[in-house]
């Protein structure tokens, strides 16, 4: 249920509106599923957390539900559950409330590799407030404690191409897909990159 889930979800990312209306059930419940089937599933959670929360309201998105599901992640993680709550501060505006949990969760946490995706967490919320030279220096700090993890270095690609960094992010992208030549979004950002470069 879980992997099926994600699929629709991956799929889902790239569709259009009608597409996404379509498979957005589906998304719920194989994530509500795979958490009733294991309850202890962090993954399945996270994913249906993450559902709530970016799911309109007439799709079953949910802040209260994504609440729910961020308290019963913390009983099993409590940086995975934290990162919810943050996840949620960003979807109210609450920016800095959203930044005081990713400051306390990286002075605990900051060196543990299993928990580096805190770095593209906080790294993404001070993208979108375009403190680029702040994000950039999180995202490097991802890539130096899992250097063989794609998504970092799509994260980094993204950052340097806000600052219009073009070449230094085709870089980035190329190195995401050196290691994983599947991962969609770094093929998706590189080709509309390049296109885009060749027009200007």
């Amino acid at each position: 249920h879980y992997w099926l889930a994600r699929a629709y979800g991956e799929s889902a990312r790239y569709s259009n509106f009608i597409r996404q209306a379509f498979l957005a059930p589906k998304i719920r419940r194989g994530f509500e599923a795979a958490a009733r089937l294991d309850p202890e599933s962090i993954d399945a959670r996270i994913g249906l957390a993450n559902y709530y929360m970016q799911a309109p309201r007439m799709m079953g998105g949910s802040k209260a539900l994504a609440l729910q599901q961020a308290a019963a992640i913390s009983k099993l993680d409590t940086v995975e559950g934290q990162l919810i709550v943050a996840l949620i501060y960003e979807r109210q505006k609450k920016n800095n409330e959203a930044e005081n949990i990713y400051r306390r969760l990286i002075k605990w946490h900051g060196t543990k590799k299993q928990y580096a995706h805190i770095y593209d967490h906080y790294g993404a919320l001070l993208l979108n407030q375009k403190r680029y030279p702040d994000s950039l220096a999180m995202y490097k700090k991802q890539i130096l404690l899992v250097p063989n993890k794609d998504e970092a270095y799509v994260s980094m690609g993204r950052a340097l191409q806000k600052m219009r960094q073009y070449k230094k992010a085709l870089e980035f992208y190329q190195r995401a897909l050196a290691i994983n030549q599947y991962n969609r979004q770094a093929r998706r950002r590189m080709k509309a990159l390049i296109i885009q470069l060749a027009e200007d």
